[in-house]
């Protein structure tokens, strides 16, 4: 066998593209929410996450980003299919994204002036149709989830110096 010097992978997901009406879309998880986890649309956000913190304004962006085509990201969810299927349907990663979705579908701000529930059905039509990415799990384990989502949420530096506004490339 050969000498490893650095770690085996353990970490797989299948990637997917999916429509944001596909994410609305009525689910319930194949197990109960416990203590301190919560449902946000179609999934279980676990204990280990951090309440819903972006503002209003951080939530229109998002959504402008959608219908501009920018990549938002990607949602990373794990799905447990061996019983008692204790880490089904779990967002480890995405819910301040997610949550602003479904704030903007639920019509709880405008983008551009326009509440959804103001658009008209070929309007609500393409915004559902809008494809964002998604990395499917399969963590079989409490440890293994938390451990993804700290290295997702905490993996990287805090941006820090000038906001966009100040920075003149950004000023037309």
């Amino acid at each position: 066998m050969k000498d490893y010097k650095m770690p085996r992978p353990w970490f797989s997901g299948k990637k997917n593209a999916r429509l944001i009406g596909n994410y609305i879309i009525a689910h319930e998880p194949a197990r109960e929410v416990r203590a301190g986890e919560r449902m946000l649309g179609k999934f279980i956000i676990p204990d280990f996450q951090r309440p819903q913190v972006w503002t209003e304004e951080q939530q229109i962006k998002l959504i402008e980003s959608l219908y501009a085509g920018i990549p938002i990201g990607v949602f990373v969810v794990n799905i447990d299919t061996k019983e008692p299927y204790d880490f089904d349907s779990l967002l480890l990663d995405g819910q301040q994204r997610w949550t602003s979705i479904i704030n903007y579908t639920n019509s709880e701000f405008p983008v551009h002036g326009y509440l959804f529930e103001e658009l008209s059905a070929g309007e609500k039509r393409n915004f559902m149709q809008i494809s964002v990415s998604e990395i499917e799990t399969s963590l079989t384990s409490y440890d293994a989830c938390l451990e993804v989502y700290n290295r997702l949420a905490y993996g990287g530096t805090a941006h820090e110096g000038p906001k966009p506004a100040e920075i003149k490339a950004f000023q037309r």
